[in-house]
């Protein structure tokens, strides 16, 4: 709903799609983040078998304050809550279980938008983790 929108206004240009076809299972998309446009950027730019596939990491405290706002960006954007404070506490992450039942899985590892433009750790810790528990 929000792609022509945002695509008409932004106007991107996508690069190295044609190389993302032969990815098979599940993939983990990392991104700088710096705006709130990007994640409809990212769902435009992917190609559609993997975009229908994509989960995205939203901070709970933020998006997911109350029942309706909640729903709404889970619908919108099939986001999932991620605590961007303190310590996960016990059991496996839902971004792990996403990506155990097949899932893509897009997360922005600076928690929140980045300054500078560089990348935060834990979206490689993540990564790691679930390829050695395999």
């Amino acid at each position: 709903m929000l792609k022509p929108y945002v695509w008409a206004c932004a106007r991107p240009r996508v690069e190295g799609r044609e190389d993302l076809g032969s990815l098979s299972g599940p993939a983990v998309f990392v991104a700088n983040h710096a705006s709130h446009l990007d994640t409809p950027l990212i769902l435009g730019a992917l190609p559609r078998p993997l975009a229908s596939r994509l989960a995205v990491g939203a901070a709970a405290d933020y998006f997911f304050t109350s029942a309706v706002a909640g729903m709404s960006t889970a619908l919108l954007i099939n986001a999932f809550p991620v605590q961007r404070s303190g310590a996960r506490r016990g059991g496996r992450s839902v971004a792990m279980s996403l990506l155990d039942e097949g899932w893509n899985v897009l997360l922005y590892p600076e928690g929140t938008r980045s300054v500078d433009g560089s990348l935060g750790q834990r979206v490689s810790e993540l990564a790691a983790g679930w390829i050695l528990a395999r």
